[in-house]
């Protein structure tokens, strides 16, 4: 039996990120940090893959931003990507929910305000 035309390289990584502000993209296997993406300059609240498209990842932050990460990772490079996108609220973002097409996002935030 032939192998599949496409195996998604990102089933065996893992996103994980905190207090710090840095994502993190891990090997679920060997517990290998391959990318570090630093852009947040408060604590990550929340990670979403999209479903569609594996190498995409939101991340949002107290520091009011939501990224869009392209982490198309290869093994043999350890590289800093820069998002793809940065959104910036007027609230501190705390949750991220994706469509499965990915055409659709949503955020929750809470208001610095109050």
């Amino acid at each position: 039996r032939p192998p599949p035309k496409h195996t998604p390289r990102f089933e065996r990584f893992v996103a994980a990120a905190g207090a710090s502000g840095v994502v993190r993209i891990v090997s679920y296997d060997e517990s290998i940090c391959f990318q570090q993406l630093d852009r947040h300059t408060s604590e990550v609240n929340a990670l979403a893959f999209s479903r569609s498209r594996p190498s995409i990842l939101f991340s949002c932050s107290s520091d009011c931003t939501l990224c869009v990460w392209d982490v198309d990772v290869d093994a043999e490079e350890n590289i800093c990507h820069m998002p793809l996108m940065i959104f910036q609220s007027r609230e501190r973002l705390e949750s991220i929910a994706v469509s499965p097409d990915t055409r659709f996002l949503v955020t929750t935030g809470h208001n610095l305000d109050t």
